[in-house]
This record gives C-alpha cells, sequence and structure tokens, in this order.
C-alpha cells in the first residue's frame, strides 16, 4: 500500500528501517521465557493448535519479537500508522 507522493513513501520507508533497526537491536537484549511449548512447536509435532493474539498498539513493539518465526499472521489497520506496524512485522 502507498499513501500519496514519492515523498509520502520516501518518509514511511525510512522510518520503517529506523524502526525496524531500532527493534532489531532492543529485542537481541531481551530476554524471552516460554513458559509452555510455543504454538508452532506444537503444530510442528502435529497438534491441532490455534491461538488468537490481541494487542495495543503500545504493547505491539514488546511481543512482535517473541512471535518472531512463529508462523503468525496478523491484521493491522490501513491508515499509515497501521502500514509502518506491518512494515516492521
Amino acid at each position: 500500500m502507498t499513501f500519496g507522493s514519492r515523498r509520502d513513501e520516501l518518509k514511511i520507508g525510512s522510518s520503517v528501517l529506523l524502526a525496524d533497526g531500532l527493534h532489531r537491536l532492543l529485542t537481541a537484549t531481551y530476554r524471552i521465557r516460554y513458559l509452555n511449548s510455543s504454538y508452532a512447536d506444537r503444530r510442528q509435532r502435529g497438534e491441532q493448535v490455534r491461538c488468537i493474539y490481541a494487542a495495543w498498539h503500545e504493547t505491539l513493539w514488546h511481543g512482535v519479537g517473541a512471535l518472531r518465526n512463529e508462523g503468525v499472521c496478523t491484521v493491522v489497520s490501513t491508515h499509515r500508522d497501521g502500514e509502518m506496524i506491518a512494515r516492521v512485522m
């Protein structure tokens, strides 16, 4: 999805690159401890498990790192903020 002019796209693109780099840097310092097997691990073992995660925008920053490589699909708003979140995710 694009929003208006090339200038808008450049702003969004550069913001996403900055946010993604910062996010990866910070999540490298997080310690994630799963209390149970992840849903991705359980699905690989053949279990038929499903889950719906719900989060507010301000809590997405931390949760994305924990759910990376989990085969998670997301629904994000079509607003400009949603576009930036979708690109980082």
